[in-house]
């Protein structure tokens, strides 16, 4: 078993101060990062399909603006799962604010979080945000030998009428020769995935080499390109929803949304699960 997957017996359960806000698990892997989410549940058969909205946005850790106007943003997109990166848990510089906790009870989701590195009292990472069950979730380490800082993804199932379509998010580093050498890790640990999305900040833009070699080596098709292509960070597009070729072709829009209280733009795509 991985170090990533490996999970202590004990199961903090935490009862909500919100009325009618449902009960929320919080446990740790072998290392103490924590991971915080919902039961989880197994997706029912039968069910009858749903479209998907999906999301992705680096919120800079509400250091470019105020962590309300995140959640007002969140709101405006109405996703049904947004995958966050550079997320504070109570760190001294976000004033002790579990800030992925927070935007799921402002916005109505559940959070997922998975710590990358401990920094200022509390914790660094990327979460997800979902309304649609959690089945599963793992947090897996990047490789590191170039990087700046620990790296990880966070890779996070969800039920979807039926079925389960598999959300992986992750923030690689921003040094190029680190970012590639993760890019090619993930190619590797992953293979050729199927019902799956990849997406987060992966501080390479699409004519580096090593990103092409990742879709292939993963069959991941970047769902922007066709439709809006403009830059997601200053003059560059580094920011990324990809989606395995099963799912491609279900794919009913891709839009960016500008907003000035993070130095990144967020992603948002929907998707049809439902034949025509």
């Amino acid at each position: 078993m991985t170090r990533a997957s490996l999970w202590v017996a004990g199961v903090l359960f935490l009862c909500s101060c919100r009325e009618g806000e449902q009960e929320t698990v919080v446990e740790y892997d072998d290392e103490g990062r924590i991971l915080v989410y919902p039961t989880l549940v197994s997706c029912p058969t039968g069910s009858e399909p749903e479209d998907l909205r999906i999301a992705t946005w680096n919120i800079a850790a509400a250091q470019r603006g105020p962590l309300e106007g995140i959640a007002e943003v969140i709101q405006g997109v109405d996703a049904d799962v947004i995958a966050l990166q550079e997320v504070d848990v109570e760190t001294e510089r976000s004033g002790g604010i579990d800030q992925a906790r927070w935007l799921a009870a402002e916005a109505g989701y559940e959070a997922v979080f998975a710590e990358a590195l401990p920094t200022l009292g509390g914790a660094y990472g990327i979460a997800v945000l979902s309304r649609v069950p959690v089945s599963s979730v793992q947090r897996r380490d990047l490789r590191n030998e170039l990087s700046s800082e620990p790296r990880i993804m966070l890779d996070v199932s969800v039920c979807v009428g039926g079925r389960e379509v598999r959300v992986v998010t992750t923030h690689v580093d921003y040094l190029r020769d680190a970012a590639e050498d993760q890019v090619g890790g993930m190619g590797l640990e992953l293979g050729e995935v199927s019902n799956a999305f990849l997406v987060g900040d992966l501080n390479l833009e699409p004519g580096n080499d090593a990103f092409a070699e990742f879709l292939v080596r993963t069959g991941l098709g970047d769902v922007f390109v066709g439709r809006d292509e403009g830059p997601t960070r200053g003059q560059r597009r580094i920011d990324y929803v990809l989606a395995s070729e099963d799912l491609v072709g279900s794919i009913d829009g891709a839009s960016r949304v500008e907003s000035s209280v993070s130095d990144h733009h967020l992603l948002v795509v929907d998707v049809r699960t439902q034949d025509e």
